[in-house]
């Protein structure tokens, strides 16, 4: 399996589209096509071609052969842009004094008299 496996990413791409369910004249066809179907992809690529993208909503954490869940594939025409994701940087947290390391540094402050 593709190593950029387990990064997430959003995939921004055009699909296809049918503008009507029934027969319309050409002119109104026209009209109503006038912009593409942008469409936006969060998931993990499980394999990269150059036909084809494979991208799963879900991976597991088998290192030798890991479980995907989800899979949907995107022709490579038709991908406009492949962001990767991260995950925020969480701030540090100050360490709250426990019940335990409270008792410990009375224990300690004792010895010391």
């Amino acid at each position: 399996m593709n190593p950029e496996y387990r990064q997430p990413v959003l995939v921004h791409w055009s699909d296809s589209a049918s503008r009507s369910d029934h027969w319309t004249g050409r002119n109104d066809a026209v009209r109503e096509a006038r912009s593409l179907v942008r469409i936006t992809t969060c998931g993990f690529i499980v394999r990269r071609t150059r036909q084809f993208i494979l991208l799963a909503r879900s991976v597991d954490d088998y290192e030798s052969d890991p479980n995907v869940d989800g899979v949907f594939q995107i022709p490579t025409g038709c991908i406009r842009r492949i962001v990767k994701l991260r995950e925020p940087s969480r701030p540090k947290r100050k360490a709250v004094p426990t019940l335990q390391a409270a008792s410990a540094r009375k224990r300690r402050a004792s010895k010391r008299f």
